[in-house]
C-alpha cells in the first residue's frame, strides 16, 4: 500500500483519484504542504503557480476543492452543509468570519486539515 509522505508531493492522491470511478463526489481542503509551511526546499508547491496547478488537476479529476467555502447538498428533507476550511498558517482560525455561521437545524460537516483547533471548530 502506498501512503502519502513529504516526498510524495501529492502523486498518491492523484493516482487514487484517477482510479476512482467518479460515482461519488470528493471534497478537498488544502494543508500546510500546499500552503508551503514545511519542506520549503523540497516542496514543489513553493514554486509559483504549482499550488494552483495542483488544485486545477484535482478539479479536472472531479474533486471539489473548498478553500474557505461551503457547498450545500439537499438530501430529501435535510440540508447538508460541507464546509472547507483552508489551512491558516498564521494560526488565526476566525471560522465564523471565513465560513459564516452554521445552522443547528442543518447537518454541518467541517473539513479541516489540522485537528489542533478542534475546540474552536466545535463551538
Amino acid at each position: 500500500m502506498r501512503t502519502n509522505s513529504p516526498d510524495d508531493n501529492g502523486e498518491v492522491l492523484i493516482t487514487l483519484l484517477e482510479n476512482l470511478n467518479g460515482e461519488y463526489p470528493v471534497y478537498y481542503v488544502t494543508g500546510e504542504h500546499e500552503e508551503g509551511k514545511y519542506f520549503e526546499d523540497e516542496n514543489k508547491y513553493m514554486n509559483e503557480g504549482t499550488k494552483e496547478a495542483y488544485e486545477d488537476k484535482l478539479e479536472e479529476l472531479g474533486v471539489i476543492v473548498l478553500n474557505d467555502e461551503k457547498v450545500q447538498l439537499n438530501n430529501r428533507k435535510e440540508l447538508i452543509n460541507i464546509y472547507g476550511l483552508k489551512e491558516e498558517l498564521s494560526g488565526n482560525i476566525n471560522i465564523d468570519d471565513r465560513l459564516g455561521k452554521s445552522s443547528p437545524q442543518e447537518v454541518n460537516i467541517l473539513l479541516a486539515h489540522t485537528p489542533d483547533h478542534f475546540n474552536e471548530y466545535a463551538n
